[in-house]
């Protein structure tokens, strides 16, 4: 064996060029390798990372449909579907918080929606988390509030990014230059009234709530997070027309009572009936009116802690109205297969319409987006190791043709076909070693400085793909060891076409040659 490698040694030295072409071509190769999959196994955990740690947690479980689910909807071929109701959300916490993994568990509803200022012309467009306040919170601290403060457990209210708030100041400005006058605001503030407008199973609906502060995320890593806006369960709710929680109580004025009680229809239409009612005699009863419809706080004369205790589920202290979600934080990411399995089969047993999913589900096109992008890297990969064993194959070829002496007096000195192949095996070996370590030290090398500098994401879909505001990658020895792999099999395999060719080289042509 050392007398095969010693002569591979110097056969690859006297030929030097084409030792230096092919082995640069394996360098090349092992650099684009490892270059490349730093940048998406980095990206993946980035994403991995911010959607657990901000928005989805380790496991969702979501009522059934038909298209695919995720924390921002459901997406079908036809469109965008209404998000499913989870049923039984009491009896799937109660077992899901049993599981040794599990430590915290937060519900949530999902909408999209306009929103504005109540008074100001110009509206804006973002998501809107329904959420209960009091495990939310604790669950995600990806909100670092930069003006008023977090909600409160039971309140209604609006947390608003930086984002959407400046967006809506542009949608005012753009408003009031379109009618030619002067912008009524030119800020977004924490007190302001915000009417916030969504399409659901009700019809189209318009709420107002009170914004009680703005908030930006609390690290880069934060996906999507410009859009998101949180506001409490049941205004989100009132806007998708679910049914309300059992604490939600109805109070009705003495005129209302009057106008339901009355069995002579010709009384809703006198004229001390819907008039006196309705305005009564001071216009400004009518905007009173109007904004408790708008509020939906048919609640507001009964005790706030009434309804409040009223309105909190046995277990946990939860909402008990109805969500589209429950999102789990796990001990461990390594236990979230088996805890989505085991969760699935208590739904299964229990005959519960619904279904647990991992954070790449729960992240939906955020996640499929990534993948994407990864699958394409990977396809461009194959690409370029099937042009470079081309290249590397016609090279040694070439190299065959020109060594047909060399081989020809070898085997007429007895060196049988074995040996032939074991020489030219060990050549593909020593090459790929040598030039497979030199690719390591400048991948690594490269990939370290792109570290130190940073890719800065320079639209949205980079800001998805990187997992926040830049990209640095890092270098794993798996990513190593895999490109080096990856690498010497094609170098190996390009040598398969060249060793048959030397093997058909008979004896007696080295005695053809001057």
């Amino acid at each position: 064996m050392f007398s095969i490698t010693r002569l591979a040694i110097r056969n690859l030295a006297q030929h030097r060029a084409k030792t230096i072409i092919v082995g640069s071509i394996i360098s090349l190769g092992v650099i684009v390798l490892i270059v490349g999959n730093s940048f998406m196994e980095t990206a993946r955990l980035g994403i991995e990372r911010a959607f657990i740690n901000n928005y989805t947690g380790h496991v969702m479980i979501t009522g059934l449909s038909r298209g695919d689910i995720s924390l921002f909807g459901v997406q079908s071929p036809g469109g965008v579907e209404e998000t499913p109701v989870l049923p039984s959300v009491a009896a799937i916490r109660e077992f899901s918080l049993g599981l040794d993994p599990v430590v915290q568990v937060t519900p949530q509803l999902t909408t999209f929606g306009q929103f504005g200022l109540d008074d100001v012309e110009g509206r804006t467009f973002g998501l809107l988390f329904g959420i209960d306040a009091e495990t939310y919170f604790d669950m995600f601290q990806s909100a670092r509030v930069v003006e008023g403060r977090l909600p409160e457990p039971g309140e209604r209210a609006m947390l608003m990014s930086v984002q959407r708030a400046e967006a809506l100041v542009e949608a005012i400005a753009r408003r009031a230059e379109r009618d030619g006058v002067e912008p009524e605001r030119g800020d977004v503030r924490v007190g302001d009234r915000i009417a916030i407008s969504s399409f659901g199973a009700g019809g189209f609906r318009i709420r107002l709530v009170p914004l009680v502060g703005i908030y930006e995320p609390t690290s880069g890593e934060a996906v999507g997070s410009e859009f998101i806006n949180f506001v409490d369960a049941e205004t989100i709710r009132s806007l998708t027309g679910l049914s309300t929680g059992a604490g939600s109580e109805i109070v009705l004025r003495d005129e209302e009572r009057t106008l339901l009680d009355a069995e002579d229809f010709d009384l809703l239409f006198a004229d001390d009936g819907f008039d006196d009612f309705v305005f009564d005699d001071d216009p400004g009863e009518f905007r009173e009116d109007w904004d408790a419809i708008f509020d939906d706080d048919q609640e507001a004369d009964a005790e706030p802690a009434e309804i409040a205790d009223a309105a909190l589920a046995a277990a946990g202290g939860a909402d008990s109205g109805p969500w589209n979600f429950l999102l789990l934080r796990l001990d461990r990411t390594a236990a979230v297969p088996a805890v989505v399995s085991r969760i699935n089969a208590f739904l299964e047993d229990e005959g519960i319409a619904a279904r647990a999913w991992d954070w790449e589900q729960a992240a939906g096109p955020f996640a499929t987006t990534a993948d994407i992008v990864r699958i394409v890297f990977n396809v461009a990969i194959i690409i370029v190791g099937v042009v470079a064993a081309i290249v590397i194959m016609n090279t040694l070829v070439i190299s065959v043709m020109e060594r047909t002496a060399e081989i020809g007096t070898m085997r007429a000195l007895g060196a049988g076909k074995v040996f032939v192949w074991r020489l030219f095996f060990t050549e593909s070996l020593v090459i790929t070693g040598v030039f497979g370590l030199i690719g390591m030290g400048l991948g690594s090398l490269i990939t370290g400085v792109l570290y130190l500098i940073g890719i800065p994401a320079t639209s949205t879909f980079l800001e998805v793909l990187f997992a926040g505001p830049e990209l640095r990658p890092v270098v794993s020895w798996v990513s190593l060891l895999g490109s080096v792999g990856i690498v010497a099999s094609v170098a190996i395999l390009a040598h398969i076409y060249p060793v048959m060719v030397a093997l058909r080289v008979q004896p007696v042509r080295a005695m053809k040659v001057d």
